[in-house]
């Protein structure tokens, strides 16, 4: 399948001609309209502070919801609109870059779920989340179209949590860092990657201010979506196949009496890779990782380490060869002004077997222009060096991102 992210240029595509890097781009993750990946989100709109709260163009968004939830239609749809700006860096400034120009993508939600009556069982439901680009030119090389399903699973509510079987993504680790581009373990598939299994999940209070989140998931074959770069990891590789896949993962949540609350989790990730290795062997990933979370009104601090072994790509994008050991890690922090949130995330993975490394800064503002409408604007640095001291920018540039949803 062909990959549609931008080449480097001619100096990177002579750097990575065994391992192209040609794929710079995240996807922030849609999941019921939330972006959520450990940040404080705006909580009024630019709308609001020029117009007055009740401006016209926030109560309308308010009556297209109060009209959708009367006449049960349990329907979302937006699209990511991405200009770049260079700055140094390997693409050139437009809509979107060479591979990917035009709209990101258009994602429509479909959410419909009833009451059973049943005590055992009190809710059933379906989530579909149905992505699309309007070019011929799929988000990622190894995607087969233009169209996807990032995710379609049933579920049912239990008196013991909520059971999902279809496609669903695995909650490893943190789930975004509340930038537009994304960070190092989302383009090494740590994130927003979702495969063919089932979960379950609870969310329960173990005490007044102790909150327990938990994830039982196994999953039984790739589905060939993810965002991350090519070189990466098994889906982008022809042949390969990844199966019998679990994911386990604790978050305890105190809650503080000053309104502060401290998240610490803790996740593991195992699964069978066939057709892997350089003589075309399998091997087994072992992923373990930690995180935090803390939030005291306006401010959000988080931060994430992560290491993985076994060969997960026969021609890491980062080191070049079958490296058998990642090491990943995120921090980052937000503050909330108004309708303005201002944050920084730095991200970065070393190699091991053979090396390489690789960094990643963006500092940006999100800007919530209207309650379904947001300006993500940043600064993105991602430079990536191999043992051998050949030096890869991945990226030096500006994206302005509108972003819409209904």
């Amino acid at each position: 399948m062909r990959w549609g992210l931008a080449r480097f240029g001619a100096a990177v595509l002579s750097l990575c001609a065994a391992a192209p890097m040609s794929e710079a781009r995240a996807t922030p993750w849609v999941q019921n309209n939330s972006n959520y990946g450990g940040g404080v989100q705006a909580s009024d709109t630019v709308a609001a502070t020029v117009l007055g709260p009740g401006n016209g163009l926030d109560t309308a968004f308010d009556d297209w919801n109060a009209w959708k939830a009367e006449n049960g239609i349990p329907v979302n749809m937006g699209a990511y609109h991405w200009f770049h700006v260079n700055n140094g860096g390997p693409y050139p400034t437009g809509y979107g870059i060479p591979g990917i120009r035009g709209t990101y993508f258009y994602y429509l939600q479909l959410d419909p779920q009833t009451k059973t009556g049943d005590a055992a069982i009190p809710t059933v439901g379906l989530h579909m989340d149905f992505r699309f680009r309007d070019s011929s030119e799929p988000l990622r090389a190894f995607y087969d179209n233009p169209y996807w399903f990032q995710e379609l699973y049933g579920w049912i509510d239990t008196g013991f949590g909520r059971i999902k079987l279809g496609q669903i993504w695995k909650r490893f680790g943190l789930d975004w860092d509340n930038s537009w581009w994304g960070s190092v373990p989302y383009f090494d598939a740590f994130k927003a990657n979702p495969d063919y299994g089932i979960s379950w999940e609870r969310h329960g209070t173990i005490s007044g201010n102790l909150q327990l989140d938990s994830y039982i998931q196994y999953y039984a074959a790739q589905d060939g979506v993810n965002g991350s770069v090519v070189g990466s990891d098994p889906e982008s590789v022809h042949g390969a196949k990844v199966r019998n896949g679990g994911v386990i993962r604790l978050v305890p949540t105190w809650t503080f009496a000053d309104s502060s609350s401290l998240a610490l989790g803790a996740s593991v990730l195992a699964r069978e890779i066939r057709g892997i290795t350089p003589s075309g062997g399998g091997d087994t990933q072992r992923a373990f990782g930690i995180d935090m979370n803390y939030t005291k009104d306006a401010v959000n601090i988080f931060g994430e380490a992560l290491r993985s072994y076994g060969i997960v790509n026969p021609v890491r994008y980062v080191s070049g060869g079958p490296s058998n050991r990642i090491n990943d890690f995120l921090a980052g922090a937000s503050y909330r002004y108004g309708p303005m949130l201002f944050r920084f995330s730095w991200s970065a993975g070393f190699d091991e077997h053979p090396s390489g490394h690789q960094y990643l800064w963006i500092p940006g503002v999100t800007w919530t222009l209207t309650k379904n409408l947001s300006l993500y604007t940043e600064y993105v640095r991602w430079d990536v060096t191999r043992s051998t001291g050949q030096h890869l920018t991945a990226e030096n540039g500006g994206e302005l991102v509108l972003y819409w949803h209904l």
